[in-house]
């Protein structure tokens, strides 16, 4: 019977986060695509005190304006918290992209593939009890950011700048 009851469980959860988050997710702007959100393509890049163009954070590469795009996934990831094989809460999030503008498309169509690792790594920190902490924690949003962005490189070595945590939330029982 427990056998039964757990993957039932499990499944009913997870099923009624996503139908709720579904539910109460704003709604898609009138014009243009909702998976984008183009950079000021006039934007002048940033100078240092030098006069020089700033570089970018990640990879040494300079990072203007009108080079980066946002992708965002059309639902959440809805991952379970388990305590004693029973689920304990609901871990929600909703994740975009940093991606450069070339590579946009490309990037957009191996979107299963990138919630595929994601969800395989955030399932990987339930498992682990890293999720039963304290999600506000810089360090815990630290963590979690970098097993994101390591999961999105090993998808796409090129084009991924940035991956962003747009959405955090937790629904305890």
């Amino acid at each position: 019977m427990k056998a039964i009851l757990f993957p039932a469980i499990l499944g009913v959860s997870a099923f009624g986060g996503v139908m709720v988050a579904d539910i109460v997710r704003p709604s898609a702007p009138a014009s243009g695509d909702t998976h984008e959100v183009k950079a000021d393509a006039h934007a002048k890049p940033k100078k240092d005190s030098h006069g020089k163009a700033e570089k970018g954070g990640h990879g040494g590469e300079a990072s203007y304006a009108g080079e980066t795009e946002f992708l965002k996934f059309k639902r959440q990831f809805v991952v379970p918290v388990l305590k004693d094989d029973t689920v304990h809460a609901l871990v929600l999030l909703n994740i975009g992209l940093e991606v450069s503008a070339k590579e946009r498309d490309h990037l957009f169509r191996m979107e299963p593939r990138f919630r595929d690792a994601f969800i395989r790594e955030l399932l990987a920190l339930s498992d682990t009890g890293y999720l039963d902490g304290d999600l506000t924690s810089p360090d815990t949003y630290e963590v979690l950011r970098e097993t994101l962005i390591r999961a999105a490189h090993e998808i796409a070595k090129d084009g991924i700048k940035d991956v962003l945590i747009l959405d955090l939330s937790r629904q305890d029982r």
